[in-house]
C-alpha cells in the first residue's frame, strides 16, 4: 500500500510537470507572438512616422495638381472674365455704372428709384472687389513642372500607404496614434518568461 501511494504521488507529480511543461510551452508560444506582432507595429508605426502625414493633405494634393496641371486654362479663364467685368468698353461694371447715371436722373423725378441706384453702386463694388481678387488670383498661379511631380509624386506614395493599410491617409493618422498607445502599453505587458 505504502508502494502504491507512492506510485500514485510520482504519477501525480509527473502529469502535474507534464502540465506544467504544456502551459509553459503555451506561455512560450504566446510570447513569441506577442513579439511577432510588436515587431510588426513597430515596423508599421515607424513607416507610418516617416511618412509625415498630415491631416487632409490627399484631398490638397488632389485639388493643388488639378490647378497645377490646369494653370493656362485658369489665366486665360480669368482674363475672359476680368475683361467682362471691367476692362471692354461694354464691361458688366461700365453698363452698371452707365444704368446708375440714368437712375440718378430719373431718381430726381421719383425718391422710389433711389434703393435701386443703391443696389447698382453696390454691385459695381461688388465688381470691383472682384476684379480685385481675381487679379490677385492669377498674379499667384504659376506653373512650376518641379513642383507637380513632387505633388504628384507624394500623392503616389499615399495613395500606396492607403492601398497597403486599407485605410484612408486620415485614418492612418489614427492608427499611428493607435500604434504608439497599443506600443507602449505592451512594454508593460510583454516580460521574458
Amino acid at each position: 500500500t505504502g508502494l502504491s501511494e507512492l506510485q500514485r504521488e510520482v504519477e501525480s507529480l509527473f502529469e502535474r510537470k507534464e502540465e506544467l511543461g504544456t502551459e509553459l510551452r503555451k506561455r512560450k508560444r504566446d510570447i513569441e507572438r506577442l513579439k511577432q506582432v510588436r515587431m510588426l507595429r513597430e515596423y508599421q508605426l515607424e513607416e507610418l512616422r516617416r511618412a509625415e502625414l498630415k491631416e487632409g493633405e490627399v484631398e490638397e494634393l488632389e485639388e493643388a495638381i488639378e490647378r497645377l496641371s490646369h494653370v493656362e486654362a485658369l489665366k486665360e479663364g480669368i482674363n475672359r472674365v476680368l475683361d467682362l467685368l471691367y476692362r471692354d468698353d461694354d464691361s458688366a461694371y461700365n453698363k452698371a455704372f452707365a444704368a446708375g447715371r440714368i437712375l440718378e436722373e430719373l431718381g430726381r423725378f421719383d425718391r422710389a428709384i433711389r434703393p435701386i441706384i443703391e443696389n447698382l453702386r453696390a454691385y459695381g463694388a461688388a465688381i470691383e472687389d472682384s476684379w480685385r481678387e481675381l487679379i490677385a488670383y492669377e498674379e499667384r498661379l504659376e506653373y512650376d513642372p518641379e513642383e507637380l511631380e513632387n505633388m504628384r509624386a507624394r500623392l503616389s506614395f499615399l495613395k500606396e500607404l492607403e492601398k497597403k493599410y486599407g485605410r484612408s491617409a486620415d485614418e492612418l493618422l489614427k492608427f499611428k496614434e493607435e500604434l504608439e498607445e497599443e506600443l507602449v502599453l505592451s512594454l508593460i505587458h510583454i516580460s521574458e518568461p
